[in-house]
């Protein structure tokens, strides 16, 4: 069954995945040129959102076929409409078979945090790989937010990922699961950029008048840098 994503389908939801991508573009990029085999025959992004992330995937390795799957329809109508040269598919990530056959590589950025188990998913993942194929898997580990409105944020979105049984720092339960690779990069993100997109999601989910005009205010005037940790796991079907 289809669970509902915690941030939302909305068109709120919608830019602050546009505004994820800017910010988080650089090192999902390093990563994806890092591990992903050069130009595979078929390559699948889960939890494709939008489809920043399907893009820069098919950008990145030159695979022949770049097909992304989301469980919100709404999202997929709006990547078949941005990238038309892209297939899309309304797909839960947690379903498989998936749609698509066996893919050469599977990436995901940013979903595991929004599931339940992510052992188990990983698992499933592997599945459908084919032999030889790679799955890699992009999350947050840490945020390091020197300011006290982000870190008031920050409480507030662990939390609310924990009411929907998740973490939003998934690393040890994908440690489990034994990756061919791991690593944990740091990546700074400008203050006034982590307020606007914890802004976004706030618009979605926030009942706090006061937290969300001190986002506001931040996304505004902020100075410095947050630092993100970022989980990067690599994953290998066998040959």
């Amino acid at each position: 069954m289809t669970r509902p994503y915690a941030f939302g389908d909305s068109e709120a939801a919608a830019q602050r995945l546009d505004l994820v991508a800017e910010v988080f573009e650089a090192p999902s990029r390093a990563f994806l040129q890092a591990w992903a085999p050069p130009q595979p025959r078929l390559a699948v992004d889960l939890g494709c959102g939008p489809g920043n992330t399907t893009a820069l995937l098919a950008e990145v390795t030159g695979a022949r076929r770049t097909v992304g799957l989301d469980a919100s329809a709404a999202y997929v109508a709006r990547a078949t409409a941005r990238f038309p040269a892209l297939e899309f598919a309304t797909h839960d990530a947690l379903e498989a078979p998936f749609p698509t056959g066996p893919a050469d590589v599977i990436s995901c950025r940013y979903l595991v945090a929004h599931l339940p188990d992510p052992a188990d998913a990983v698992t499933r993942w592997l599945t459908q790989l084919a032999p030889g194929g790679r799955l890699l898997v992009d999350e947050p580990h840490a945020i390091h937010a020197p300011h006290p409105v982000l870190e008031r944020y920050e409480a507030l979105v662990v939390a609310r990922l924990e009411e929907h049984g998740t973490s939003m720092y998934p690393g040890d339960a994908l440690d489990a699961v034994g990756p061919t690779h791991r690593q944990v990069v740091e990546h700074p993100v400008p203050i006034r950029d982590a307020a606007a997109m914890f802004g976004l999601n706030f618009a979605v989910w926030g009942d706090d008048p006061e937290l969300a005009a001190d986002l506001a205010d931040v996304a505004r005037t902020g100075k410095g840098f947050a630092t993100w940790e970022l989980y990067q796991a690599v994953f290998e079907a066998p040959a």
